[in-house]
């Protein structure tokens, strides 16, 4: 732990998506990670979205539950092994609990390009419903090909296929909303401060 982790509170939040498989006995950790010191410590500024993937146990439940969207994504990021974690969209290298900590923080810490804010309404008795995002820009975008992904993540999921005893995971994505490529969206330049 040095000096270029130093946790600081910010208004935040950073997008982690983390590819596991429910026979990847090197994911167990990161779960833990995810589940207890992730959870205490970033919980209010990290949005995690969990994919699951075929590698190493093709039999997985929640990668075939929905193998064309866990797939795409597995495939935009080139994934091919498990565990693996993408922060805001890079790699964040081989699991290590102080190294991911650290990163999660710099990230906390980096430009805030864009405030979002979500609302939804689900009708139960028709399993209907609707999100409506509100996003207005705070800085100038790096790029211009930018998309927008609405993905339904779900909790504590009873796991019939959980060979590495992962038996309720957490924040599993069940469906793209949006599909796989996501919608093209277009963002104003800022005026103004």
């Amino acid at each position: 732990t040095g000096s270029s982790c130093v946790p600081l509170p910010v208004n935040k939040k950073v997008l982690v998506e983390f590819f596991t498989n429910a026979g990847c006995i090197p994911c167990i950790d990161a779960h833990h990670f995810f589940d207890n010191v992730a959870a205490e410590t970033f919980d209010t500024n990290m949005v995690l979205i969990t994919w699951h993937t075929k590698y190493p146990y093709i039999f997985d439940s929640l990668y075939r539950a929905n193998i064309p969207h866990n797939q795409s994504r597995s495939d935009y990021y080139g994934i091919n092994s498990s565990p693996q974690a993408r922060l805001d969209g890079i790699s964040m290298g081989q699991f290590s609990t102080d190294l991911w900590s650290c990163q999660i923080n710099n990230e906390l810490n980096a430009t805030k390009y864009l405030n979002i804010s979500l609302s939804n309404n689900f009708n139960p008795n028709n399993d209907t419903g609707e999100v409506t995002a509100n996003i207005s820009l705070l800085s100038s975008l790096p790029t211009t090909d930018n998309v927008i992904h609405v993905i339904i993540t779900e909790n504590d999921i009873p796991y019939v296929t959980a060979p590495n005893g992962i038996t309720l995971p957490t924040n599993v994505m069940r469906f793209m909303v949006t599909g796989s490529v996501g919608e093209d969206i277009t963002i104003g330049q800022k005026i103004g401060r």
